[in-house]
Formats: structure tokens, C-alpha cells, sequence
């Protein structure tokens, strides 16, 4: 816990500070603290238990890769006219 004030040496109340935190890691006090406030945290996620995996709670992955696939060909095929467009005015190809 002392670790936590990565304070310069020349700070003045560098010494003073990291006395106090080694004083109350000596008295367990960070640890009550950390389990007094953690206890209810953790007592909450207990009680949220996962759900089983099904075609709802899993179909927004493939919505999303979906839409994603689709977004990535128009991109393709977009890049492929644009190449093909600059390209033809580069040789000066015409339509005549």
C-alpha cells in the first residue's frame, strides 16, 4: 500500500506520508477498509449469475459480424473503383 505515494524524495512530506500509511497497513486498517467496502461489491456479483448462453444472448455477435462483413466489402468494392477511376485517368483510357 505504501507503494500507492510514488512521491519524489525531495517533497517534503514524503517521509511523513509514507510513515502514516505504514503505521495503519500495521494495524490492518487498509485491510477492514478494503473488505468493508469490497464485501458489498462482491456480494452483489455473486448474486448476478451468468446466464446460459443462447441464440439471444449471443445473436448481437452476429448482427454486429454481420453488418461488420458488409461494411468491409462496400469498402472493397469502393477502394477497387476508386483504384480502377484513377487509374483510367492516369492512361487517359476514353470511351471512344
Amino acid at each position: 500500500m505504501s507503494e500507492i505515494f510514488r512521491l519524489s524524495y525531495s517533497y517534503p512530506h514524503t517521509v511523513p506520508l509514507r510513515s502514516y500509511v505504514h503505521s495503519l497497513e500495521c494495524t490492518n486498517f487498509v485491510r477492514i477498509i478494503k473488505h468493508f467496502f469490497l464485501w458489498k461489491y462482491f456480494q452483489q456479483k455473486e448474486q448476478n449469475e451468468a446466464e446460459k448462453l443462447g441464440l439471444t444472448n449471443v445473436g448481437g455477435v452476429f448482427l454486429v459480424l454481420g453488418i461488420g462483413a458488409g461494411v468491409a466489402f462496400f469498402i472493397a468494392i469502393l477502394e477497387q473503383f476508386i483504384y480502377v477511376w484513377n487509374l483510367s485517368r492516369e492512361e487517359q483510357v476514353s470511351k471512344n
